[in-house]
């Protein structure tokens, strides 16, 4: 609370956060969003002028994928599911 505070008194337009989500946070969070626009990287809020942007579910995928690959037993198996039309059988 006490950064939001800050925040404010400097007349920030644009604020980025990793918000804890507590509630007394997003509340304030909700009062200062109006004529401010708030970006979240942790989480997703439905108040107005609220954005989140976070990590890359994509990339993160195929670097899982390709630990699972370099960890893989001799004759496991391993199943893909992936809407990407790009994915190509190792």
């Amino acid at each position: 609370l006490h950064y939001l505070k800050e925040a404010e008194d400097l007349g920030a337009k644009v604020i980025v956060l990793v918000s804890p989500g507590h509630p007394e946070v997003e509340k304030e969070i909700e009062r200062l969003s109006q004529g401010r626009l708030i970006i979240y990287l942790n989480s997703f809020n439905e108040t107005k002028n609220t954005f989140f942007i976070g990590p890359d579910p994509i990339k993160e995928g195929e670097d899982l994928a390709e630990l699972c690959i370099k960890k893989k037993k001799k004759n496991s198996k391993l199943l893909v599911l992936t809407s990407n039309s790009n994915y190509k059988s190792l």
